[in-house]
């Protein structure tokens, strides 16, 4: 990881100290392996690597902590805190407008910033959350094949993939709640 990188990804293990995901995987962990994902796809999209892997990194920090955007922008650039912040859930929208409202935010920031969200959805569907029941396994399935197809015409090489991560996940609903 380089100095750059190093900083980033310490500013985000900071900001998501004491959370964890799936009960004891430290939050960081998601964070970076969605920065590996991103890294991945510079072998099959164009689009600017260091940018898109400063989003990985903090995606989730304006979401789920007590970073603004304001912190990230002072720290690491209006680029990044922008993808930053269109990453980030508005909660005052419905379930169904708020998906919508992220991906719009999303294709109107950067490629980068697209990169990302599919990045992210590419790893949380890595592995079906234990807590859920499968009717929330399946609405999480047709949620990422909303985001595939509408993020997909912005990084057409990444569709392929895309669909592998897809089928696997099919795969493990259909494995898990037999």
């Amino acid at each position: 990881m380089t100095p750059e990188l190093l900083e980033v990804y310490n500013f985000a293990k900071n900001a998501h100290e004491n959370q964890y995901r799936h009960a004891e995987v430290p939050y960081i962990t998601h964070c970076i392996h969605v920065c590996d994902i991103v890294e991945n796809f510079r072998n099959v999209e164009d689009f600017d690597l260091i940018v898109a892997q400063k989003i990985a990194l903090l995606h989730d920090t304006i979401e789920d902590t007590n970073v603004s955007y304001n912190d990230v922008k002072n720290k690491f650039g209006k680029a990044v805190a922008d993808g930053v912040l269109a990453l980030t859930k508005n909660y005052n929208l419905d379930k169904i407008l708020r998906l919508k409202d992220s991906l719009e935010r999303s294709i109107k920031t950067s490629k980068e910033t697209v990169i990302v969200k599919l990045a992210d959805r590419a790893d949380n569907i890595k592995i079906i959350n234990p807590n859920w029941s499968k009717e929330k396994a399946i609405s999480y399935l047709e949620d990422s094949k909303i985001i595939y197809s509408t993020l997909s015409p912005y990084a057409k090489n990444l569709i392929p993939f895309l669909n592998k991560s897809l089928s696997h996940y099919e795969n493990l609903i259909k494995k898990y709640y037999k």
